[in-house]
């Protein structure tokens, strides 16, 4: 029980995280790449347009986490589908400031 005056930290559902993520994902700029990502997504043959297809419909699987050094950032791993080829996807993203980090990204 949360006692009166005492400060509760916030934490993003998993819920509101995939909304935002939908929302994010869906209008142009609202993605960013990590370092690297683009020479590892091309390595796998993930494109681009398939990245943001994936991430306008994939769901956040577990809690989102706090990102230490970065205020209201929230780490989500993501798994989904990529229709275009018709296979199972997954990634690693960074929600903050009404945009989306990519991190990591993979075929599942």
């Amino acid at each position: 029980m949360v006692r009166s005056g005492q400060i509760v930290p916030l934490r993003l559902t998993i819920a509101v995280a995939t909304r935002r993520i939908h929302a994010i994902a869906s209008k142009a700029g609202g993605i960013a790449l990590g370092d690297g990502l683009r020479e590892a997504m091309a390595a796998i043959d993930f494109t681009h347009p398939a990245l943001a297809l994936f991430l306008s419909t994939a769901k956040v699987a577990g809690d989102p986490q706090p990102v230490d050094g970065m205020p209201g950032g929230w780490r989500c791993r993501l798994e989904g589908l990529v229709k275009s080829v018709n296979a199972g996807a997954r990634a690693t993203v960074v929600l903050y400031s009404g945009k989306v980090l990519v991190e990591e990204v993979e075929w599942a």
